[in-house]
């Protein structure tokens, strides 16, 4: 904060170096029906807005004259008529100005207790009175006003270039200090984040009020399948399980697109490293608070993204949280139920309630939940909008056709849409 108002001061110093010390202000009167004979150039001007009160048609002006000869001060509103093109901006009439105060020398600024200034007035007579911008003034060329150089640009030899650039480079200085005050302000406000490893196998992250539950899935090497694990179906499994699925439930129709999505002509295994996942999906209260107004039971993939972003920022330097992929789901859900193992599909309701490791619930039958991985096609012969869709598990508690609780049934889900019945569980990170 010291360095910011060191800075706010030194810019301060500089756009009033040349000025008088103690300016003074000159009496403005109200002037009725004032017509604008003069314009300047608004690229001549850099703070041209600071005079504009409620309309476009009305400005306020202050003058501060360059000698101390008058301790009168006041300000007026004046109000334009025939406004000229966007390119010129009529803001005063020197005549107008010099009718109603003393000969000399002024300069103007948008506010009473404003140091800079944009406009200088030098008044002789009514008829003999100039305006011209501060900026045009201290350029190298004359105008006409050699002798005002001295009083109103900071620069001795009258070229402001060198002052504008160092006002410029102090401004985005005062810029980035204000961005880093901001960010700190912000950091003091971030809930905090508590990493808890209560043994071997859980971890527990604290936020705010909520904590967040993770158990450890080995990976399929530690677990004896040393060539990793199926996450497709050949022709032939896909077949079985559909016929089997429609004879446990004739009338069931499987959601788009069905299991023929996860056929694979040739076998594909994939290798699966250790990961943390959480017990439980998504607490809807945790959810609603970041995602606000919206439901923990009917998430889109790009909620699913502010919330993961939103969580990764509290616990920045401690853990990092990311949606589960494909092959890790597959993996998670295997370890509860294995259709091919088993020899035949069991119905939804019968897996509802199976636990696949240390407590990991509400795997299948219960909400679908989505992943990180898109839904690429395994060959060409099925389709999947890979370029848009994600992939999702599980089933939901409407499934009534046995095989989308599957741990490789592929449900697709648009990232934009909030689907009913669909949810997330994260995967923890840890940050060393």
């Amino acid at each position: 904060m010291n360095k910011w108002r060191k800075m706010t001061w030194i810019l301060l110093c500089l756009l009033c170096s040349g000025c008088v010390t103690t300016p003074l202000m000159a009496d403005v009167l109200v002037m009725i029906n004032w017509k604008p004979t003069l314009s300047v150039k608004q690229e001549d001007v850099e703070h041209v807005d600071k005079y504009r009160l409620d309309t476009n048609k009305t400005v306020q002006i202050c003058l501060k004259v360059a000698s101390a000869s008058s301790s009168k001060t006041g300000c007026t509103k004046l109000t334009l008529s025939n406004l000229s093109s966007v390119n010129h901006l009529p803001i005063l009439e020197a005549k107008k100005i010099c009718h109603t105060v003393a000969p000399g020398e002024y300069y103007i600024t948008p506010e009473p207790n404003q140091t800079v200034m944009d406009y200088v007035v030098k008044c002789k007579s009514p008829a003999d009175s100039v305006i011209i911008s501060r900026k045009k003034l201290c350029l190298p060329q004359t105008y006409g006003l050699v002798d005002d150089k001295k009083n109103f640009c900071p620069s001795s030899n009258g070229n402001c270039a060198d002052l504008r650039e160092e006002v410029k480079r102090l401004k985005a200085r005062i810029k980035e200090l204000e961005q880093a005050n901001k960010e700190l302000e912000q950091a003091s406000q971030t809930p905090s984040c508590e990493v808890i490893k209560n043994d071997d196998n859980r971890i527990t992250v604290a936020i705010k009020n909520y904590s967040l539950r993770f158990v450890k899935v080995n990976s399929t090497y530690r677990m004896g399948k040393k060539k990793g694990i199926n996450i497709a179906l050949t022709e032939q499994q896909a077949n079985d399980f559909h016929q089997q699925a429609r004879r446990l439930s004739p009338h069931a129709q499987p959601i788009y697109p069905n299991i023929f999505k996860a056929v694979l002509t040739d076998e594909m295994r994939k290798l699966v490293a250790k990961f943390w996942i959480q017990e439980q999906t998504i607490d809807p209260q945790l959810y609603g608070e970041i995602i606000s107004g919206d439901s923990a039971d009917g998430v889109s993939y790009d909620d699913a993204m502010k919330l993961i972003e939103t969580l990764n920022g509290w616990c920045a330097g401690k853990a990092d949280f990311q949606l589960p992929e494909e092959k890790q789901f597959v993996h998670l859900a295997k370890l509860a139920y294995d259709p091919v193992k088993d020899g035949f599909l069991q119905s939804c309701q019968e897996v509802k309630d199976k636990v696949a490791s240390d407590h990991v619930k509400h795997l299948f039958a219960h909400q679908w939940q989505l992943t990180s991985s898109y839904c690429s096609a395994f060959d060409n012969k099925r389709s999947c909008n890979d370029e848009q869709t994600r992939i999702k598990k599980g089933g939901s508690h409407l499934s009534q056709y046995a095989a989308e609780c599957m741990p490789e049934y592929r449900a697709e889900s648009m990232p934009d849409i909030r689907e009913p019945n669909t949810t997330i569980r994260l995967v923890l990170k840890l940050i060393k």
